[in-house]
């Protein structure tokens, strides 16, 4: 009796699971476009077919939606470039990967509503503490991992080592942030396209000239 107990307990923490994954897959990309004011619990039930109720039956309050909501949005693009980074050893290589990958996502990007990092970072600068905290942490790793790749270049000849691999990291996220922003706004993908030639250049000019 207690393991058919057991075992019913399990299914329901399964299925409880499910419809939670459902719920923030289902209202993401609401989040990501109209942002945590904007999206009502209008938006919510329709996205999702389920009534405020079974919603709230699965998350606290809505802050908590918004978080996990953000969260799954910014998954979306890490995993995009998981694979591709992790398996190429060349400093350089990682880099042109970097600008390929987003190049790549880009009408995926744009179909949701925008980089998550950049719309979620100016919806809750000065009204949501949590999910600001989030975009920092996110704006932050992404540097660190540029800035990681940078070091180990100049580490093995690769790059020239007269120039702060933490400045270049952060020149490069402005520019793709940036570009994504005038091009999402103006619907004109030159602006992220010129970005993205742009940051080649940068790239070509730290390699060292005998490589």
């Amino acid at each position: 009796m207690v393991y058919i107990c057991t075992m019913t307990q399990e299914r329901s923490h399964i299925k409880s699971e499910q419809t939670r994954q459902l719920i923030i897959e289902k209202v993401a990309p609401l989040f990501n476009k109209k942002g945590f004011a904007g999206t009502s619990m209008s938006d919510l039930t329709r996205a999702t077919g389920l009534t405020k109720g079974a919603i709230y039956g699965h998350f606290r309050n809505k802050d908590e939606i918004a978080v996990e909501a953000f969260k799954y949005n910014l998954s979306l693009i890490v995993q995009a470039f998981h694979s591709d980074l992790i398996c190429t050893e060349s400093a350089k290589d990682r880099l042109l990967i970097f600008i390929e990958v987003y190049r790549k996502i880009y009408p995926r990007i744009m179909a949701n509503g925008g980089c998550p990092v950049l719309n979620n970072a100016v919806d809750s600068d000065d009204t949501h503490k949590q999910l600001k905290a989030l975009s920092i942490n996110a704006l932050s790793n992404s540097k660190k991992i540029l800035t990681n790749i940078l070091k180990d270049g100049i580490g093995n000849g690769e790059f020239r080592s007269d120039f702060r691999p933490d400045a270049i990291a952060g020149i490069m996220l402005s520019l793709l942030e940036g570009s994504m922003m005038f091009s999402k706004l103006t619907a004109d993908k030159s602006y992220f396209n010129e970005a993205l030639a742009h940051i080649e250049l940068i790239i070509k000019e730290i390699i060292r000239k005998e490589n």
